[in-house]
């Protein structure tokens, strides 16, 4: 059969001999002997015809995605933790389990514990609706908690202190020259992936087995220390450093457990910190003299519209759940604005230093310094 008429698609063509030539779907051309010509031909001059319409369909058009949301709808309460004493810090391991640390002292009426009548304990733990209190190693002041879940648990004493569900360990880390009066923060991602950061910039890190002690750029204290590991298991991990109300280093440090930590993310240093929280697709937050926020190393830093207070720690659920806490200020971010509460109970937040808060789900856990607990409730 002889063909006078070349047949031309954008896969291939008829090269008017024996052969059909298929080309451009693939990545190499095929030669297709040319045993049945009416049929090739037909095939070629259809997707010669479907050709021009895919070329010139425009792409389908994406709707924006509105921001996700949460609500500022909190129903709160008090507890009062001890007679008298002092609360550091808070963790949720949900709602009906909920940890603070510090150091306070309950009522010992036959003065057993050390004639005095009053017993110093320095945990206490929200379960089955009340708080249990715990008197760990002999009730030494706890600056810090970290939780995983109840049968794994880190506090710090200025040294670290891990509960594997029946004891509690401590860890004599000032063998390695690390300030043990200091107060520590801790972050981790498993309990053989611990950072604790103290005074004078010190720095350990634990690997389940060994704590090894790393060298900062600076002498400073860590005041906190935040991280995560993504979806591919790339972790990152950040501390910030400053000496409040003092002149020294006011920096963000970018941690891995190994190598020399190395400044991060170009924070100029205006302002001091004291707090740092980011997810996966948020901005990173830092709190102090203000609260800033940075999307994109690259980007510049961004002051929120915030009471002119100190900010002494930030945390979220994500990056439409955020709450900050410092003196005499206590705000959430829904993804729309930051709403100030002025309406929790007593107006402790009109009068008292919020030191630490922990948010989980639908339950926020704030405490102030005085041995008190506020805790919100979100309705959905």
């Amino acid at each position: 059969m002889v063909f006078s008429l070349l047949t031309i698609s954008p896969f291939g063509y008829y090269n008017g001999v024996n052969h059909v030539i298929f080309y451009s779907i693939f990545d190499k051309t095929i030669e297709m002997p040319m045993k049945y010509p009416t049929l090739i031909v037909i095939i070629l001059t259809f997707l010669f015809t479907l050709w021009p319409n895919s070329a010139c369909m425009e792409p389908e058009e994406k709707k924006p995605i509105e921001p996700d949301t949460t609500n500022h709808e909190f129903e709160w309460r008090v507890d009062t933790i001890g007679s008298y004493g002092y609360l550091y810090d808070v963790a949720i391991i949900n709602e009906n389990n909920i940890w603070v640390v510090g150091e306070f002292y309950t009522p010992d009426p036959d003065s057993s514990y050390n004639g005095t009548g009053w017993k110093r304990q320095n945990a206490a733990q929200w379960t089955n609706g009340k708080w249990i209190y715990h008197n760990i190693l002999g009730g030494v002041p706890l600056k810090t908690i970290w939780v995983f879940n109840e049968a794994d648990i880190w506090v710090s004493s200025g040294l670290p202190i891990h509960f594997d569900g029946n004891e509690w360990k401590l860890y004599h880390i000032q063998k390695m020259g690390v300030d043990a009066s200091a107060e520590f923060s801790i972050w981790g991602s498993s309990s053989k992936n611990m950072y604790f950061g103290g005074g004078r910039g010190d720095l350990v890190h634990y690997d389940g087995d060994t704590f090894k002690k790393v060298e900062m750029p600076t002498d400073e204290p860590i005041k906190d220390i935040w991280g995560l590991v993504d979806s591919k298991g790339r972790e990152t991990v950040y501390c910030v450093v400053t000496i409040q109300w003092h002149d020294g280093d006011r920096k963000i440090f970018e941690l891995d457990g190994r190598n020399s930590p190395e400044e991060a993310l170009n924070y100029p240093g205006d302002a001091g910190l004291r707090s740092i929280w980011f997810d996966d697709n948020s901005p990173v937050y830092v709190g102090g003299a203000g609260l800033y926020s940075q999307d994109g190393e690259n980007e510049p830093w961004i002051e929120m519209p915030l009471k002119n207070n100190w900010v002494y720690s930030v945390r979220g659920n994500h990056k439409y759940d955020i709450f900050v806490v410092g003196y005499q200020l206590l705000y959430h971010y829904n993804g729309v604005d930051w709403h100030e509460f002025t309406n929790v109970p007593d107006d402790l937040n009109m009068k008292e230093k919020f030191k630490k808060v922990a948010l989980k789900n639908n339950t926020v856990a704030i405490v102030e310094r005085w041995g008190r607990v506020l805790i919100g409730v979100r309705h959905e």
